[in-house]
């Protein structure tokens, strides 16, 4: 039943315990995005850069759960977290599944600092569609030895149709309610026209 593989984890699955050290990424458009470290012991080891799903960072059960497993077998993760996801910051831009240009830019970080270090990727739902279409703009210059994509609604519009209806219903308003308490944090000065439902 894909609302019991939806819901089980999310109420059910303890939260992870994991050491994160954040490392802040500032953007030649004044902004940043956060990459958070965790196995650093690890210091020859490979890295496996963690892309959240809509409104996740690093508190992300399903994601802490996959970097714990990666750092008991030798692994450093860097978890990115999308601009304009838990943190503040600066500028209106906010991430969505066409938005690569973070991800691509964390590649050529890792790569100049450590250009021989085995280096893969792992998406979750919208950060899947993001890795996905990083790949594919990357072509033959991905710096990846391996990807993985987990839930990812390829097709958009039947994705958001089919949330409209019935018990998916509660996805759609959860999603939006987080939405528009992002949007008020980030717009909280801008007075919006009457009529205007936040």
């Amino acid at each position: 039943n894909p609302h019991v593989q939806t819901n089980w984890p999310a109420w059910f699955r303890l939260m992870t315990r994991l050491y994160i050290r954040q490392e802040r990424i500032e953007l030649a458009d004044g902004d940043f995005f956060n990459l958070g470290w965790s196995g650093e012991e690890h210091r020859n080891g490979p890295i496996a850069v963690l892309v959240h799903g809509y409104s996740g960072g690093f508190s992300s059960k399903y994601l802490r759960g996959l970097a714990r497993r990666l750092i008991t077998i030798g692994w450093r993760v860097a978890i990115l977290e999308l601009r304009g996801g838990t943190a503040s910051h600066p500028s209106a831009h906010l991430y969505h599944h066409g938005d690569t240009a973070d991800l691509r830019l964390t590649w050529n970080i890792l790569r100049q600092r450590e250009p021989e270090t085995p280096m893969a990727t792992v998406g979750w739902s919208l950060g899947g569609s993001v890795l996905l279409n990083a790949l594919g703009e990357a072509g033959n210059q991905v710096p990846l030895f391996a990807a993985a994509a987990a839930c990812v609604p390829f097709r958009l519009e039947p994705c958001a149709e089919h949330v409209r209806h019935g018990f998916a219903r509660m996805y759609q308003d959860k999603l939006l309610n987080e939405m528009r308490t992002v949007l008020r944090k980030k717009h909280a000065k801008v007075s919006l026209p009457s009529g205007v439902d936040w």
